[in-house]
């Protein structure tokens, strides 16, 4: 179900930071994608992370209405939608991947009308 995703596996959040900061300039300033049509979905250990974070000109956060991009855990966006999705997907290699995290991926999977990226680090 959803769209075909762009996954992408990095090492480092900051290696993931700067790839999130591309695509977002890439969307709103060179396709003119409306910010408020992306979400940014996290996994819930590592929400607090992202929450409020500054990429290039952009904030996530809860609160859009200063211009700030939206974010919430996978398990918040569950039955909404999104036209963009970016998942950080950061499962802890200490945490084998279980039936909980494939819930997860097919949540974060099936929010996007229609672009999703899944960003790996």
């Amino acid at each position: 179900c959803g769209c075909d995703p762009e996954v992408h596996n990095y090492q480092t959040r900051q290696q993931a930071e700067l790839f999130v900061n591309s695509v977002l300039l890439q969307l709103i300033s060179e396709e003119g994608v409306d910010p408020q049509s992306i979400v940014v979905l996290t996994n819930d250990n590592d929400y607090d992370n992202w929450n409020n974070k500054v990429l290039g000109q952009y904030t996530l956060s809860k609160n859009t209405q200063n211009g700030a991009l939206d974010i919430a855990s996978v398990s918040e966006f569950k039955g909404l939608e999104a036209s963009v999705v970016i998942y950080l997907d950061n499962w802890p290699n200490s945490i084998p991947k279980n039936q909980e995290y494939y819930n997860r991926l097919y949540v974060a999977g099936t929010r996007a009308k229609y672009y999703l990226y899944i960003v790996s680090y």
